[in-house]
């Protein structure tokens, strides 16, 4: 499974414009989980059963921040705490108002992490290590609601050497 695959003639770029950004290693974490191919989790196709998407508060021109991407859930559960999950008023256009909303109760119980930029997410290494086949890493079989590693990987790919060990 590849990491950051872009569009022909796409360029990634790492967002980290502003200084105080450089400061906190959250921001500098995010976007390197983006180059390492990873997107939003409140992108995640799964959202709507954990977080509400307030469009009409979002920013003109960034919507596409809060566009569902069908992509790989590498067997984890939704994450509010991710470093990659946005905050409840991220590109606010009334920021007396929230662009995004818990509505599960799990989620409301953790929703003081959402848009946390503070350090990676127990899920977030899980995330990483599982893309990459880090097997010898943490790999979230402990999370709540979590595939264990090695079926989901054999879901997936039935010939990994991971699959033919068992």
């Amino acid at each position: 499974m590849p990491g950051y695959v872009n569009s022909p003639g796409y360029v990634s770029v790492v967002h980290l414009h502003s200084p105080e950004c450089i400061l906190r290693a959250g921001h500098v974490l995010h976007e390197l989980l983006h180059v390492l191919g990873f997107y939003h989790e409140h992108q995640r196709h799964d959202r709507d059963q954990h977080v509400k998407i307030i469009y009409d508060n979002i920013l003109p021109g960034h919507e596409v921040n809060f566009k569902k991407v069908y992509t790989e859930t590498f067997g984890l559960p939704y994450d509010v705490g991710s470093v990659m999950h946005y905050g409840a008023r991220g590109f606010c256009a009334d920021c007396s108002r929230n662009t995004i909303e818990a509505i599960r109760l799990e989620t409301l119980e953790q929703v003081h992490h959402m848009g946390q930029r503070l350090d990676m997410s127990a899920a977030d290494v899980a995330r990483v290590n599982r893309l990459y086949d880090c097997t010898d890493h943490y790999l979230g079989d402990d999370l709540p609601g979590a595939i264990p590693y090695i079926i989901w990987k054999c879901e997936r790919e039935p010939d990994h050497s991971v699959c033919q060990e068992t």
